[in-house]
């Protein structure tokens, strides 16, 4: 808390849209006049077959139709097909813009309640949710006579710089939006410390949203699981009281939920149809290794270019990171938990009551059975596989 008070006191150096109950929800009026129009080719597919027929009834008792009529029954069949297409298309439509106006209500509530749970919290959890981040954020927005406290993991070069330049933009922008408005000293303080808390909260909230989609992915679109499990995520206490600190790891949990929503699961099933397989009979990565080596080189230039600035030398933290703590055996000095820790205290620490019902989930998950419908083998490969990593 002191550390909070210290940065109060510091000084720098240097036409309108829907609104989404509008466009989703308890359906409007609106909704349902598009509805009520795009049914009108549902009578008139039904007329396409009718009224061809009542021609040929009207041209004679025997049915054989006049030239005029036979060109009229013939002109109806030819634009059969185009109306039923128009009809899907049109459906589809309707339906893509249903689907994106649920999401786009979901992230925004997502985001307006991560930004209340982070302004709310006004308690300290762990040093690090400041010297991960918000101090080396601050000596890169504000120099190194800034006051930041800077501790020995970053004097060893164990931790990228990449997390807290996020940070240090942040502030950065907060200064100038600061002397554009003017603010005062007192305003302009706590504008540098909700500045952070709202970033991270926008993180936070991409998580959750996330895990919904993730959700949705296994279970189907608009499914009672997916909505369940957004549910969870949200009324989480955990969630309410990690998710929105400024740690490394609450980070590192949003990407990797994103990248578990973006995994190609499919390719660990077999091959179907024309898919082109690889000579082990796994499905071949449609994009070209070019892409995914530029890619990869891309990143690993940024994450170097960006370490490179801050420690004013070429290094590469994740190699001396790993140099630390495993060759050197060195964090055994902070500290060493039992080899159950993780199950015997950190699951229950982070599902508290919900503990019963994903020990089942992780069960079913592991032990699915042994002759799964067609259309669920994917969803019991994606919990099969989220299962086992949860477990290592």
């Amino acid at each position: 808390m002191g550390h909070q008070s210290k940065a109060l006191h510091r000084k720098p150096s240097g036409g309108a849209d829907k609104s989404g109950a509008e466009m989703f929800g308890m359906i409007p009026p609106s909704w349902r006049a598009v509805n009520f129009q795009t049914s009108r080719p549902r009578s008139l597919g039904l007329n396409r077959f009718c009224v061809p027929y009542s021609l040929q009834l009207l041209s004679g008792s025997r049915g054989m139709a006049s030239p005029a009529l036979s060109q009229a029954s013939t002109a109806f069949e030819s634009d059969a097909p185009q109306l039923h297409d128009d009809e899907k298309s049109q459906r589809r439509a309707i339906q893509h813009v249903k689907d994106a106006a649920t999401s786009q209500d979901v992230l925004l509530f997502l985001i307006a309640f991560r930004i209340l749970n982070a302004l709310s919290i006004r308690t300290f959890f762990q040093p690090d949710e400041y010297f991960q981040s918000l101090e080396p954020a601050w000596e890169i927005a504000f120099g190194s006579n800034s006051g930041a406290w800077i501790t020995w993991e970053w004097k060893n070069q164990l931790r990228s710089a990449i997390h807290p330049t996020l940070f240090a933009g942040v502030y950065w922008v907060s200064v100038e939006l600061s002397k554009l408005l003017q603010l005062t000293p007192h305003n302009h303080a706590e504008l540098l410390l909700a500045a952070p808390k709202v970033t991270q909260a926008v993180i936070a909230a991409l998580a959750d949203y996330y895990t919904w989609r993730l959700g949705e992915r296994m279970y189907g679109r608009g499914s009672n699981e997916a909505w369940v499990a957004l549910f969870l995520t949200v009324v989480s206490p955990w969630q309410w009281f990690v998710s929105t600190r400024t740690l490394s790891n609450c980070l590192e949990t949003t990407l990797t939920i994103i990248a578990l929503h973006q995994w190609p699961w499919h390719w660990s099933l077999d091959a179907t149809g024309d898919e082109e397989t690889d000579q082990y009979g796994l499905r071949e990565d449609p994009k070209p290794d070019q892409v995914k080596e530029l890619a990869n080189s891309l990143i690993l230039a940024t994450s170097a270019t960006v370490d490179r600035l801050y420690y004013q030398q070429w290094t590469f933290p994740p190699f001396r990171f790993l140099y630390f703590n495993l060759a050197q055996s060195l964090s055994v000095h902070y500290g060493r938990n039992d080899w159950h820790y993780y199950l015997t205290q950190g699951y229950p620490l982070l599902l508290t009551t919900l503990l019963p019902f994903a020990l089942v989930g992780l069960y079913q998950s592991l032990f699915p059975p042994e002759s799964p419908p067609t259309q669920a083998l994917l969803t019991a490969n994606i919990r099969r596989q989220l299962a086992t990593t949860s477990m290592l």
